[in-house]
């Protein structure tokens, strides 16, 4: 528990992350206000009131008002949370909860305000870590992207051959992961995903396996 309540804004407390973030913060007793994505530039002045806001939100189109506390931008992708904080003039902390059994938080550590970020959520109970922008999109990009992307790329056609019985066990199990996956991201969160700029070499690995394991040209 904290030793002094502080006020936290939550904005996007609808959503996945953000409801999870509410309901934590309130468990380690912080006072939180929420605020939906809908009302979000209504509210500078209760924004104002909070020490430290949680931006839970898709930062595409997204627009931050003039607040005292500190600013932590959640996109999963820090490379869009790193261009974003160019518009905010480098305020922000950049962080990424990935909400897993280890309760990592990870921090960028070339962005500002990482002590204090890291500070902050050991008290919301996640264990921080610290890393740069860029090595930690190369692990989601290996990790998270290539759900988002086979989402996108498949999901229709599997959801056909699944209605048709033409899927082997192996695509019906592939087709029940994403279809999981889809009642969880939105289509702007899968938007997000994709625009990390480490998938082009992962895909780049991709096409040099494709290509390897193709027959010798006779």
């Amino acid at each position: 528990m904290t030793a002094v309540k502080q006020n936290i804004g939550v904005i996007g407390s609808l959503g996945d992350l953000g409801s999870q973030l509410v309901r934590r913060a309130k468990k380690y007793g912080f006072l939180v206000r929420e605020f939906d994505i809908a009302d979000r530039h209504t509210n500078t002045e209760e924004l104002s009131d909070c020490e430290i806001i949680h931006v839970c939100a898709p930062l595409e189109n997204f627009t931050v008002p003039p607040v005292r506390g500190l600013i932590i931008l959640h996109d999963s992708v820090m490379d869009t949370s790193r261009r974003f904080n160019d518009q905010l003039d480098q305020k922000a902390a950049v962080v990424h909860l990935l909400m897993n059994s280890a309760q990592r938080a990870v921090v960028a550590g070339d962005q500002p305000n990482a002590e204090a970020a890291a500070s902050h959520l050991q008290q919301l109970g996640f264990n921080p870590i610290s890393m740069p922008v860029d090595e930690h999109d190369r692990i989601i990009a290996r990790s998270q992207a290539p759900l988002a992307l086979l989402c996108d790329a498949l999901l229709p056609e599997l959801f056909q051959l699944d209605k048709e019985g033409l899927l082997t066990p192996s695509g019906e199990t592939l087709a029940e992961t994403l279809r999981s996956r889809t009642l969880i991201w939105t289509p702007a969160t899968r938007r997000a995903i994709l625009r990390n700029p480490q998938l082009r070499e992962l895909i780049s690995e991709l096409s040099n396996i494709l290509d390897q394991a193709q027959p010798p040209d006779k």
